[in-house]
């Protein structure tokens, strides 16, 4: 009751006032329309939204989840490169030797290499294999040198103590896009885990920093290679699906930016 009799009363006080200027009339419009949103058209009071006790639950759940991917999302930025190139969900048990290449390669003009189980390829494309021969000195003499470089952390030391194998360096012909490369291949090694899965990864790295696409194209008529390249430390490293692989959403090659890698570790 007393709700309904306080608009009416607030009505009749502005109207006991008289006349009003226009400014002052507007106001008293104001208000009324005041009163009216409060308490309602009819005086009665304006229904207030309440959560129910599930409709809080829901909200509070997608509260925590939002929260989890958000922190997910910034995981991999957290995750230091040693991190990275430690953890055994990705790397094969001679990892070790491919990673003491990566100095080997930056030194032969190489700016990134992909590593594949099996061998370390440079990412300069040769459209000859006269071209890629001209570097194999270079490479084959870094190889030596860098084999005995030492880690600054304790941490990677201890890491590369183990695993070590031969390297021979050679110009591979890539099959992707038929282009010549500079490689340090050891055919017994196992440089990757076979057909690890990028959704396994990402549960321990965290969501990539970026992901973009890439094309390999062979000049023939085949259809062009689509890699998939997930970001990682920087753009350090970067985790490679390709449509090719008959292991859908598996890690095909790992990419590292011979640059930092060298300048993280050495």
């Amino acid at each position: 009751m007393l709700l309904r009799v306080v608009p009416l009363m607030l009505v009749m006080l502005i109207a006991s006032l008289g006349p009003q200027p226009a400014h002052s009339a507007r106001h008293a419009n104001d208000y009324r329309s005041s009163a009216r949103f409060i308490f309602g058209e009819a005086g009665g009071a304006a229904p207030v939204p309440v959560l129910s006790g599930e409709q809080s639950s829901r909200s509070r759940a997608r509260k925590r989840t939002a929260t989890r991917r958000l922190a997910a999302a910034n995981q991999s930025q957290t995750k230091s490169i040693e991190d990275i190139l430690t953890d055994s969900i990705l790397w094969g048990p001679d990892f070790a030797t491919a990673l003491s290449s990566v100095p080997a390669f930056l030194r032969a003009g190489e700016t990134q290499v992909a590593v594949f189980p099996d061998r370390v390829i440079g990412r300069k494309k040769y459209p000859a294999p006269g071209q890629a021969d001209a570097k194999l000195p270079t490479l084959s003499r870094q190889l030596s040198v860098t084999q005995r470089l030492s880690p600054r952390s304790l941490k990677m030391r201890n890491f590369m103590a183990v695993g070590r194998t031969e390297l021979k360096p050679e110009v591979y012909l890539l099959p992707d896009d038929r282009t010549f490369r500079l490689a340090a291949v050891s055919p017994a090694a196992r440089f990757l885990v076979p057909g690890v899965n990028l959704a396994d990864v990402e549960g321990r790295l965290g969501k990539a920093e970026r992901v973009t696409t890439e094309l390999l194209d062979d000049g023939t008529e085949r259809r062009p290679i689509v890699l998939t390249l997930h970001y990682y430390a920087g753009g350090a490293i970067i985790l490679v699906e390709s449509d090719i692989n008959p292991r859908i959403g598996s890690v095909d090659r790992v990419f590292l930016d011979a640059s930092k890698i060298s300048a993280a570790l050495f």
